[in-house]
């Protein structure tokens, strides 16, 4: 339950880069916020409190959300059209 955080937050981030918003457009920005969130869910979830190699796992966890929900939003617009010949 506690991966949950940090994957929902990783999809939205992936959203919210896919909009190509200009001050999110130097990718040390978004490294930042992939950080910042990763951070949050390692301190929210109390796992630091166990060890605080989790803080690395849950920015991996985050960054790859991200990317992966980036990377399906950017096929979108090519699936679509397939998805309707398919359904006729």
């Amino acid at each position: 339950m506690d991966e949950l955080f940090p994957l929902g937050v990783g999809v939205l981030l992936g959203i919210l880069f896919s909009l190509r918003l200009g001050v999110l457009q130097p990718l040390w920005r978004k490294g930042l916020l992939v950080v910042i969130a990763g951070a949050s869910a390692t301190l929210i979830s109390g796992e630091y409190s166990e060890n605080w190699g989790f803080l690395i796992v849950d920015i991996g966890e985050v960054a790859l959300a991200a990317w992966i929900s980036l990377a399906c939003i950017g096929r979108l617009p090519r699936l679509l059209p397939a998805l309707k010949r398919w359904r006729h």
